[in-house]
C-alpha cells in the first residue's frame, strides 16, 4: 500500500513544471526539515532574509532529494556524508542510545 501511494506521488511529480515540484517537496518535507538544526537555520534565513530565495531554492533542493527507506530491527543504518532522519524507533550512535 505504501509503495502504490509512493509510485502515484511519483507519477503527479513528474507531471509538475520544476518550480511547483520544488515548492511542493519543500511543503511536504517541512516537517523533517523544521527538526534538523542545521537546516531550521536555512528555514528561518528563508523567511526573514533579503535572499531568502537562495535559501529557499537550497531547501528545495534538499527536499527533492530526501528518500525514504525502511529498515528492520538491528540493520546496520549510515553512510558518511549523509543525513539520516528517523522518525520512529531507537538508533545509537558512539554508543549512544538515541529514541525518536
Amino acid at each position: 500500500k505504501v509503495a502504490q501511494q509512493r509510485a502515484r506521488r511519483q507519477l503527479v511529480m513528474g507531471a509538475m513544471s520544476p518550480g511547483l515540484r520544488a515548492e511542493v517537496t519543500m511543503e511536504v518535507n517541512k516537517t523533517w526539515i523544521s527538526r534538523v538544526s542545521f537546516l531550521q537555520q536555512f528555514l528561518t534565513e528563508a523567511a526573514s532574509s533579503d535572499s531568502g530565495r537562495h535559501y529557499r531554492a537550497f531547501i528545495a533542493d534538499v527536499s527533492q532529494h530526501m528518500l525514504t527507506e525502511v529498515h528492520a530491527q538491528a540493520d546496520t543504518v549510515g553512510k558518511p556524508q549523509t543525513l539520516f532522519i528517523v522518525s520512529c524507533g531507537l538508533v545509537t550512535q558512539n554508543d549512544r542510545l538515541l529514541r525518536a
